[in-house]
């Protein structure tokens, strides 16, 4: 009887406790010089707010804000619901029309775990693709918390 409350205990346990201790999404082009941005998401230690630290940088801009843990764990949500590792622009010319696009990254670190998603040419057809959805919303989220659009990757 013990054995069978361990087996369904742990399982259910780990798929509520999957989080990401931080998030970092980085995002350039190559033909723009100067266009690399990089955002980090890390929750602050010994936090009773339970805020979470944003640090934006680019080429002329540093800054950092705090967003809840709420906002947070939605953006974690999106990425754990990501599906395939990489996702890059296939050979389709016809399916997509980028041409020297964005390139869009997402690192996350759990315990010592790295695990990153990427993305090429980001598109605002991609919030409808059910491969591509989760990306698409994740990083929409991350630009929303340091109150910039979506577009400006594409």
């Amino acid at each position: 009887m013990k054995i069978i409350f361990v087996l369904i205990i742990l399982p259910v346990n780990l798929i509520f406790s999957q989080k990401l201790d931080r998030i970092q999404l980085t995002s350039s082009n190559a033909i723009i010089i100067g266009s690399q941005i990089n955002i980090k998401l890390e929750p602050l230690k010994n936090n009773k707010k339970r805020k979470v630290k944003v640090i934006f940088e680019d080429k002329n801009n540093y800054f950092t804000r705090r967003i809840s843990a709420d906002k947070y764990n939605k953006i974690s949500q999106h990425i754990l619901s990501i599906k395939e590792p990489v996702y890059t622009l296939g050979k389709d010319s016809l399916r997509s029309t980028c041409i020297d696009g964005y390139y869009t990254s997402i690192t996350t670190f759990q315990g010592n775990v790295k695990k990153q998603y990427d993305m090429e040419c980001m598109s605002f057809k991609d919030k409808n693709d059910n491969e591509k959805q989760y990306f698409w919303n994740a990083v929409k989220l991350i630009m929303e918390s340091v109150r910039m659009k979506i577009e400006s990757l594409y």
